[in-house]
């Protein structure tokens, strides 16, 4: 009898080390979720998490080369107007343009990168030759 009581001790002993174990892991991973769940650590991972893909990268880079592409010719084609209709018109040109731009943005980079470096190269020549 004895020694059933003692086995029954230990074991009782053993499953509340058991349980205290389990509660402590339980304790660390709704620590865990909680931090992970605060808004400042969400944007923390968001941000990692696109500045680690190239393929987000390239995206954002050809958006800002249409927008900026888009807003050029507005800006070229307005030159300070302060007519609604040219307004009108310069806001749609910007659109088609940033649109197409953004699509084709591999294309008009490496049109880009070949004109500036002609452009650069004719400059070294006119240099030399002086």
């Amino acid at each position: 009898m004895k020694n059933e009581n003692k086995a029954l001790s230990l074991a009782i002993v053993a499953l509340e080390q058991k349980q205290n174990l389990e509660l402590e892991a339980l304790k660390n991973q709704f620590f865990e979720a909680s931090e992970s769940l605060k808004p400042i650590n969400i944007i923390k991972s968001t941000f990692k998490e696109i500045t680690s893909s190239s393929e987000i990268k390239n995206s954002i880079l050809e958006n800002a080369i249409g927008i900026g592409m888009g807003l050029f010719a507005k800006k070229i084609l307005l030159a300070n107007s302060m007519s609604v209709s040219r307004n009108i018109f310069g806001s749609i040109v910007q659109f088609i343009i940033t649109n197409v731009v953004s699509n084709e943005a591999g294309g008009v980079k490496n049109k880009v990168e070949n004109w500036i470096y002609s452009y650069l190269s004719h400059r070294k020549d006119l240099k030399k030759s002086e």
